[in-house]
């Protein structure tokens, strides 16, 4: 009895045991896949989440950052540096085209058109110039004015008493495009002395594309007005420089020197027309070229009355050109109204 209790302690002893180690056996299987799932689903959700994607992640807005905004940076300038450039450019081009346009629309009134594509010879007529303003001398005493248009016995109309320094001719002409290349040339005559020109002694000053502001009328109470018209000897000719006004000096001519012996002539004689120069230059819009008595002394031994100055008769100007030309601040002086023509 003793015995097969003992022998009952002893197998049931031994199945507590080995339930038991059965126990831990399954707990620690249990455990091992739980703290394996943590190791390898964190690490790989880390690994996957925070080092591969995030980094990743990071690395893309680094990349971004640092490669995107520089490149973005860089494109960026190039970008505003092509608006820039396109601003620049595109106001310079609006301004060129609204000058143009602008320009071309005002300056198409006044216009005398010839076939497109051809070449035409376009007469300014001296005695249609504006006048107003001046005051010149001749053989006996002055004129101002209009006084200085006048004609001849074979009822030619021109301008005289420009002997005075200073004095002088103003054709404006409008023109439709820049040119380089038109010819002008003078028809002078000459009465009571031996006429000798050359740029030495004679000045013809361009002024090209001239600013509206100079074109309008001055007010004759208030000689602080910005308008030249009217007075352009003192007002323009004489208060601007060329640097000022885009013009220049013609400084060579063609014919070198003019000659035109009409001493003791009291009629205008040796009408001729003189080659000025084969390159000149007018630009878009309304252009000045001045003829201007630029000496204080008459040549040879006639006598000259109260001439104090050499010059010229004038009776026209003749320009050849592609471009389209017409006469801007015509005036009708009493001598004639056909202030540009073709040439015949």
């Amino acid at each position: 009895m003793k015995i097969n209790k003992l022998l009952g302690l002893t197998l049931l002893l031994s199945s507590m045991t080995i339930s038991a180690c059965s126990g831990k056996a399954s707990s620690n299987e249990e455990k091992k896949p739980s703290s394996a799932t943590p190791s390898v689903v964190e690490p790989s959700s880390n690994t996957s989440s925070s080092s591969v994607v995030q980094p990743s992640s990071n690395s893309a807005p680094k990349s971004s950052s640092s490669s995107t905004p520089k490149s973005s940076s860089s494109a960026q300038p190039s970008s505003n540096s092509a608006p820039k450039s396109s601003s620049s450019a595109q106001p310079s081009s609006n301004s060129q085209q609204s000058s143009q346009s602008s320009s071309g629309s005002n300056v198409d009134q006044y216009l005398l058109k010839h076939a497109e594509g051809q070449t035409a010879n376009y007469i300014f007529e001296a005695e249609c110039t504006d006048l107003r303003g001046k005051s010149g001398s001749g053989y006996s005493g002055g004129a101002t004015g209009s006084g200085l248009a006048t004609h001849n016995a074979s009822d030619i109309s021109f301008v005289t008493f420009l002997y005075t320094e200073g004095i002088s001719v103003n054709f404006f002409v409008a023109c439709d495009r820049d040119v380089s290349d038109a010819k002008l040339r003078a028809r002078f005559g000459g009465e009571f002395i031996h006429v000798l020109l050359s740029p030495d002694n004679y000045t013809i000053r361009v002024d090209q594309a001239i600013d509206s502001a100079f074109l309008t009328d001055y007010d004759p109470d208030n000689l602080d007005s910005d308008g030249s018209l009217g007075n352009w000897d003192s007002f323009f000719l004489n208060y601007y420089s060329v640097e000022e006004t885009n013009g220049y000096f013609l400084s060579e001519w063609e014919c070198e020197s003019i000659d035109i012996d009409a001493s003791n002539q009291s009629d205008v004689v040796g009408w001729n027309t003189f080659d000025i120069t084969f390159a000149l230059s007018l630009k878009q819009g309304i252009n000045c070229i001045s003829l201007i008595t630029d000496n204080e002394e008459i040549t040879g031994d006639a006598p000259h009355g109260t001439m104090t100055a050499t010059a010229p008769v004038i009776d026209y100007i003749s320009i050849e050109t592609s471009a389209q030309l017409g006469v801007f601040n015509a005036k009708d002086n009493g001598e004639g109204e056909n202030a540009v023509h073709f040439a015949a």
